[in-house]
């Protein structure tokens, strides 16, 4: 009962076929159609492409029953006519510096995907890479929300005089990949996709200049960026031009209530504006409020409880890094694999799975580690790790804890509720500690719990953790004091 641009969430703009000859004439004798066959539908156009005739808007209204949405968007390019100024940022000092970082990392590879088989090798972190940022940034996972998508792209490079593709490899790993559509003159970026564990040293950025440079050698005339928005474009645009969002809805002419409701609103939206209030936000309140339960009541009461009286005690462990017998090992518990954070589901609604990947794609961003379980394609337990520590901050507690030089830290564990009681809780412990005692600069190893959670310290203690300190907040009467130091078994 819709109406969908061929080939649409896959593609980045969206048109029609017509001889030339005729203009405007055959686009608006298809929407006379379409708004009898499809009324109360819609047609949009994200984004129509350069150079699409547009005269023909003009005419819209003498359809009538056609409403005509359109915004101007700037569409970001890379001119491929001076390849010397494409070098000229890349020995950057700045460039250069973070080149040389990703060398000590492993040999640097840029190489061309041209069919199926190139691209196969890194197709696994591609897809995963893909999916953690864009579920961070837009909450959605286009390889995992649709199982198509994989067979689309590998399609595609069964014609490869329609893809230009590239990756970045360090060590043999992907770092970055570039995946982009060939039109006669230039090559649109479909897909720019960067390793979590190189994006501090900028390799997207790097990419996107060598490809420029192999487009320039086989005569391409520019690099079409695409638009959206996405600050990192204008990076590396040096020209941009303009093109449309357009959207046709095929329903009669508002009636007068419709009017008056549509100027009602509009006014609000004004006087919101004039006091510092956004429309949005007042549409995340009024979301919030709809989706409050009682268990959101009695939270607040507790919230509200623990500002007027509480004691609550951060336990801290700690145990030196040599000290700790490897042993068996549980070959279930992965380290750093992305693929297992895109199997979160959020069973409990503190964490929703945006959020959660956010969170994720952050820390691995920063350097940390992170060791899961995953069972049936859900992820049932993870933990995180941390080589390099000096410090840390309990908000539960409202203070810092120091660490001494050489510690490295393990925290933020959680476990499914239903998978509570199968030991993933110790199996992680134990791999973080293996891997941390054959790390040299690693001399003590940490890790705090509530002292409420006795299941917990039971768990801590028998894979060899000893009690250190605790951290102890106590609230009287709204006065708050908080001590450091041990305070027994």
């Amino acid at each position: 009962g819709g109406l969908s641009v061929a080939a649409m969430p896959q593609i980045e703009y969206g048109g029609w076929l017509s001889n030339r000859e005729m203009g405007g004439d055959f686009i608006l004798g298809a929407i006379d159609r379409l708004k009898t066959d499809f009324a109360q539908r819609s047609l949009a156009f994200h984004y129509l492409p350069f150079g699409a005739p547009v005269d023909w808007l003009a005419r819209v209204p003498e359809l009538g029953g056609v409403r005509v949405w359109s915004e101007p968007h700037r569409r970001p390019v890379l001119q491929l006519d001076d390849p010397a100024r494409i070098r000229a940022a890349l020995n950057k000092k700045s460039n250069k510096s973070r080149f040389n970082r990703l060398k000590r990392m492993g040999e640097v590879e840029i190489l061309r995907l041209h069919t199926r088989a190139d691209l196969e090798p890194v197709l696994e972190s591609m897809k995963a890479y893909c999916d953690l940022r864009q579920g961070a940034v837009n909450g959605s996972c286009p390889f995992s929300d649709d199982s198509r998508k994989e067979a689309f792209h590998l399609a595609m490079l069964d014609r490869p005089e329609g893809v230009y593709c590239t990756a970045m490899l360090v060590g043999g790993r992907l770092a970055a990949l570039l995946y982009g559509v060939r039109n006669p003159d230039s090559v649109s970026i479909a897909l720019l996709v960067i390793s979590p564990f190189f994006s501090r040293h900028s390799p997207g950025k790097f990419l996107v200049y060598e490809t420029a440079l192999m487009l320039a050698e086989d005569g391409v005339k520019f690099l079409d960026i695409t638009p959206g928005g996405d600050p990192w474009k204008d990076r590396f645009a040096d020209s941009y031009d303009s093109l449309l969002d357009l959207r046709l809805d095929f329903k009669a002419a508002p009636s007068a209530a419709e009017r008056g409701m549509k100027a009602g609103v509009d006014l609000l939206r004004h006087t919101l504006r004039r006091i510092g209030v956004s429309p949005e936000r007042v549409q995340y309140f009024m979301g919030r409020l709809r989706r409050i339960r009682p268990r959101h009541v009695v939270a607040f009461a507790d919230r509200l409880r623990r500002r007027v009286w509480e004691t609550r005690e951060a336990r801290i462990y700690s145990v030196d890094a040599r000290e700790f017998a490897v042993g068996d090992l549980d070959t279930t518990c992965a380290r750093d694999r992305v693929q297992d954070l895109l199997a979160y589901s959020a069973s409990e609604q503190w964490r929703p799975r945006e959020g959660f990947l956010r969170d994720a794609c952050a820390k691995l961003e920063r350097g940390e580690h992170v060791y899961t379980h995953v069972d049936s394609g859900r992820l049932l337990h993870y933990g995180w790790m941390l080589e390099e520590q000096d410090k840390s901050w309990f908000p539960e507690i409202g203070t810092h804890y120091e660490y001494p030089k050489g510690s490295a830290v393990l925290y933020e564990f959680f476990t499914e509720p239903a998978a509570r009681g199968r030991g993933l809780y110790k199996k992680s412990m134990r791999r973080m500690l293996a891997d941390l005692a054959a790390n040299e600069s690693v001399e003590q190893v940490y890790i705090s719990v509530d002292a409420a959670n006795l299941p917990s310290r039971a768990a801590i203690e028998s894979v060899g953790f000893h009690y250190r300190d605790s951290l102890v907040r106590r609230v009287r009467w709204g006065s708050v004091d908080i001590t450091c130091g041990a305070t027994g078994p």
